[in-house]
């Protein structure tokens, strides 16, 4: 029976073995001067990828749109495929034969669908997801359901063994895992509280004892008296819903409420990282891990999201060695998807390099080409390009963006429409992608401007706090795209990691400032003449006391316990002398749901006002005139003080040149609507304007030699200089680049 037993554990192990060397060894390269690299036994090539949705039986289109990508030099090609019991091992590989074949020599990236049989689901009811109400979904599991977690590691395993014995194991080269809603590993229909089943209170009990070193740490820091862990709720979907300080909940008072946020908001990432280290350990690190995570920013247009989306745990993701990559598409918002205007992003995707890992821009946009669609969920098509100049527009802008940030361009058709099917296209991205292969971006891209945000933000508020990260989360990225400065987009506790030329840090969310923080801030930028911007309440909260200002910042505030609409103007003969129209914060809701422009968004609570006789306030609020926007000269940097969110351009642009940044362009629109829009790294600039017209473009230093990029053609326009004269056409964007010196 001994042998009997050896022999089929040496079997399985050879069996993965031999699993694992079917694989080719790719890597991926998160930084190079020409930005992200696969690697693939050895070679090396741009990190580019090409998607065909093969799930709304337009399987004509889709394979249309795979040709014409792999015809301009695309060789890593991705469809979804489901796992085993899911589908059946034919369904499977025919899938990959129909998808695949035509192209022999494309590399294989398929996103994979974590959904376990609907049987499974039907037998193991206690494991489903469940909402307030009691009721379940009936084919989602629960995130804590380690049952699921268990079956779904097990199926992948079959799902890897099954490609290893294909004649596709060749060409098999990573796994883009997907769950939950869209895929992308927001919980379940985030409108609805979700996470309400014994199984949920379990683990959550298991994790906090797992973090509260005692039972009696524990009730210090709830003002409980708890005997066991046992005996804790969770809290009611009242509980979460409710602030006990204003918007904001009090540690002192809801610190199970903040703990349960905390934990159900991260919970995610761990099942992303066991998945993740299933297909690490079965390949033997062979294959590429892939993930869509981290929509800090937009879940910010919803009133719910951001507190029970479940994506609060990007800093896990980065700092697993199992995990090679992660990204997502740009913004949906209706302000920023049409032609001529900028593009947003959806999550810190600049601290993914910082962390070793590559970052892909999903590129989904609508264009005049795609056929309409049959379905309600059509994200884009209010604003789809009208015609093949507008597409042309909208995805050299795009390209413009990956390559400053040193992204992956990972195009999709979303609906397999046939959006790109078009030749004119990707003969023209060709061109692109070898004109980023003759460009110095930089190992790491490096801003002047560091847009900072604390990923757990959403624990200290009550669902939903929308007045409050609606305006400075969501619809601040959107001013800041509209400024003519290279802004990168960060998590906080990445603050000692951010480049050191950045000469202004923007903390979005300073709700919360931890010791590790505050040192990277004091040694890295309160200093050299540097600026640092505090927003709204800057370090106000500390895990189970009351909320309280520290004074970090340097700068003298004064709590107000009420609720303010907090448009402020702008003070005479301070920050932008004989301008003083302008309304700062303007109370227009900028969501991207059609049906909310217009309406007006709701008052805070609390505030804070300035109170420092040093310092220079620039803004009052509207409605009480008390001091809203200031900044302060202390030794050696500036402190910011902003209660006020969705400044001007032209005020952001006052404030990055008392830093010390580099302003591209003169003049600058300052309308929302018509907005200019700049991208650039090492020596390469996009510029894009919305009205077009004459702008003086200021390089960053002299250049021997300048030039202009358009549609694989680079003229020369000017020598020995640190500016150029261009006439832009309204909409289109130019691609601008230079070398050496005088």
């Amino acid at each position: 029976m001994k042998k009997t037993l050896l022999f089929l554990s040496m079997a399985s192990w050879c069996s993965g073995v031999f699993a694992a060397l079917a694989f080719p060894d790719a890597r991926v390269i998160p930084s190079s001067p020409q930005g992200p690299l696969f690697v693939v036994n050895g070679r090396e090539f741009p990190a580019t990828t090409y998607y065909a949705n093969n799930q709304y039986q337009r399987d004509d289109l889709a394979l249309e749109g795979m040709r014409k990508a792999y015809d301009a030099g695309f060789r890593v090609l991705s469809v979804q495929l489901l796992l085993p019991g899911t589908a059946t091992t034919n369904d499977i590989l025919q899938t990959l034969k129909k998808f695949m074949d035509p192209f022999p020599d494309a590399l294989i990236l398929p996103r994979v669908w974590m959904g376990v049989s609907a049987d499974w689901y039907k037998d193991n009811p206690d494991q489903l997801y469940t909402f307030a109400d009691g009721q379940k979904v009936a084919d989602i599991a629960s995130p804590v359901s380690e049952k699921w977690l268990q079956e779904a590691n097990r199926r992948m395993g079959e799902l890897l063994d099954l490609i290893a014995g294909s004649k596709y194991a060749s060409r098999f080269i990573g796994v883009i895992p997907l769950y939950y809603y869209t895929g992308e590993w927001h919980m379940w229909e985030l409108d609805k509280s979700g996470g309400y089943s014994p199984l949920m209170e379990t683990a959550f009990q298991t994790w906090l004892a797992q973090n509260y070193p005692s039972m009696a740490t524990l009730n210090n820091a709830w003002h409980a008296d708890y005997r066991r862990f046992d005996e804790i709720r969770l809290p009611t979907k009242e509980e979460r819903d409710t602030g006990t300080f204003g918007l904001f909940r009090d540690p002192s008072k809801q610190q199970r409420e903040i703990d349960f946020a905390l934990f159900f908001n991260t919970r995610s990432p761990e099942l992303m990282l066991s998945i993740a280290r299933t297909i690490k350990e079965k390949t033997e690190g062979r294959t590429l891990v892939g993930y869509f995570y981290g929509y800090l920013f937009e879940h910010a247009w919803n009133d719910v999201w951001p507190q029970q989306g479940g994506h609060l745990g990007l800093s896990k993701l980065l700092a697993s060695p199992d995990v090679d990559f992660y990204g997502c598409s740009y913004s949906y918002n209706m302000f920023n998807r049409s032609f001529g205007l900028p593009a947003d992003f959806i999550s810190p995707h600049d601290s993914a390099r910082l962390n070793g890992k590559a970052v892909f821009f999903e590129e989904d946009s609508y264009t005049h080409l795609a056929v309409p669609p049959d379905c309600d969920w059509a994200p884009g098509w209010p604003q789809r390009t009208a015609d093949m100049k507008q597409t042309m527009a909208v995805l050299k802008r795009d390209m413009g963006v990956a390559m400053a940030h040193g992204e992956m361009m990972h195009w999709q058709d979303l609906l397999s429409d046939g959006r790109f099917n078009d030749a004119g296209i990707w003969d023209w991205y060709r061109k692109a992608d070898a004109l980023r292969q003759t460009l110095d971006l930089g190992e790491t891209y490096r801003p002047q401007v560091a847009v900072v945000i604390d990923e757990t933000y959403p624990i200290w508020q009550q669902v939903s706090a929308r007045p409050v990260f609606g305006r400075w989360v969501y619809e601040t990225r959107m001013m800041l795209s509209r400024v003519d400065v290279t802004c990168g987009y960060y998590l906080q506790n990445d603050l000692d990691k951010i480049p050191d030329s950045v000469r202004c840090v923007l903390l979005l969310t300073p709700y919360r400032i931890t010791p590790e923080q505050k040192t990277a801030l004091q040694t890295k930028f309160m200093k050299g003449g540097r600026m640092v911007v505090f927003c709204y309440l800057p370090d106000m909260f500390k895990a189970d006391r009351p909320p309280e200002l520290s004074g970090f910042g340097g700068m003298d505030l004064t709590l107000q316990r009420k609720s303010i609409n907090p448009e402020a103007q702008l003070v005479p003969d301070t920050l932008l002398p004989g301008k003083y129209e302008n309304v700062l914060g303007d109370n227009r809701d900028l969501s991207f749901i059609t049906t909310c422009p217009g309406t007006v968004l709701a008052d805070v609570n609390p505030y804070l006002t300035v109170s420092d006789s040093n310092a220079v306030v620039f803004a009052n609020y509207t409605a009480t005139g008390e001091a809203s926007c200031a900044w302060k000269a202390m030794d050696d940097w500036t402190s910011v003080y902003l209660g006020t969110s969705r400044l001007s351009v032209d005020v952001w642009r006052a404030l990055f040149k008392k830093a010390g940044c580099h302003l591209y362009m003169e003049p600058v629109s300052d309308e929302f609507d018509a907005p200019d829009f700049i991208q650039a790294s090492g020596n390469f600039l996009m510029v894009q304007s919305f009205n077009g017209g004459k702008k003086t473009i200021r390089l960053p230093a002299v250049a021997a030699s300048v030039y202009v990029w358009r549609d694989g053609t680079s003229s020369l326009i000017a020598t020995n200089s640190a500016s150029v004269e261009l006439n832009l056409e309204p909409g289109i964007p130019e691609y601008i680049y230079w070398e050496g010196t005088p």
